[in-house]
């Protein structure tokens, strides 16, 4: 497994946005609720432009990115903050960098940045995570 060292880069990935039909089902298994999800008359009417996308499933996306983009790493933690909403079939592009890196006597910390950005932002979602690497 290689080696992942300070400024290491992550992405890019394109996304083609999720469907209506998607966040339906994330909905349905999460047991969320806000009619801005769902409802495309209700978002617009609150002044959204379109069916807004849940933080939380946005979050998902960003584990998968970094899943995929670190492999053999395991997540500790991520956080995120939500600047501007993502509307369904917003194309989102991820994108990211190892900030830290700390070595331990249990093995090896990062710590990333990621942006999901999408045509009405470049920062749509920024979110920062922990991952560890054992000995």
């Amino acid at each position: 497994m290689p080696d992942i060292d300070l400024g290491h880069t992550l992405g890019p990935l394109h996304h083609p946005g999720l469907s209506k039909e998607r966040i339906a089902a994330y909905l349905q298994a999460a047991q969320f609720t806000g009619s801005f999800f769902y409802d495309l008359t209700f978002a617009r009417s609150v002044g959204y432009r379109g069916i807004i996308v849940p933080g939380p499933l946005l979050a998902a996306l960003v584990e998968q990115f970094l899943r995929r983009e670190l492999p053999g790493w395991e997540m500790e933690r991520v956080s995120t903050t939500l600047r501007v909403p993502t509307v369904t079939g917003d194309p989102l592009l991820f994108h990211g960098a190892v900030t830290e890196r700390h070595e331990t006597p249990r093995g090896s910390r990062i710590v990333c940045d990621v942006v999901i950005g999408h045509r009405d932002a470049d920062n749509a979602l920024t979110a920062t995570a922990t991952l560890r690497r054992a000995r």
